[in-house]
């Protein structure tokens, strides 16, 4: 199971409890299986995507954080899969390197421009 299912199964379960009153810091039962939910789904994204610092994703901001690292995460990985094609073209490394990085930035600075 990829990174973005895990987080779209704790979006899910954010999105539940907040419709059915489950208070994450609550002790009763409602509360204590949706605790649980979280910790295994947080247990099983840091599985896929390892961190220095793992915690459990309990809010909606710690879910925007983490689907942010994985998209840029995702940038990364197709940024160097082009830096690894354009090396294998008849051009000196750097100027390849170049050229891929050139295009990211332009792709990244239209994909955020408002």
């Amino acid at each position: 199971m990829s990174g973005y299912h895990i987080l779209k199964e704790i979006e899910t379960l954010l999105k539940g409890a907040k419709l059915s009153g489950a208070n994450i810091s609550g002790q009763d039962g409602p509360s204590l299986i949706l605790k649980s939910k979280l910790e295994d789904a947080s247990t099983r994204f840091y599985s896929v995507v390892p961190s220095t610092n793992p915690a459990r994703i309990n809010t909606d901001q710690d879910l925007k954080t983490k689907t942010d690292l994985l998209e840029a995460l995702l940038q990364i990985e197709q940024a160097a899969a082009l830096a690894k094609g354009a090396q294998l073209k008849d051009k000196h490394p750097s100027d390849a390197n170049y050229e891929v990085w050139r295009c990211f930035n332009v792709y990244r600075v239209l994909l955020t421009a408002d």
